[in-house]
């Protein structure tokens, strides 16, 4: 299951991303881009936990 949930976060990683760089409000786009950044640590979560 973690390498679902890490291509999961990374694929949502890649959404927030792109929602940021297509946003028209600053903090809109900051917003985005605190999202990515949390699903990027989940991913980077899930890769800890398999290497257990």
């Amino acid at each position: 299951m973690n390498k679902a949930d890490r291509d999961y976060y990374s694929s949502r990683r890649a959404a927030e991303e792109a929602a940021a760089r297509q946003a028209k409000h600053p903090q809109a786009a900051d917003s985005h881009k605190k999202l990515a950044q949390r699903y990027a640590a989940l991913a980077d979560d899930q890769d800890g936990l398999e290497d257990r």
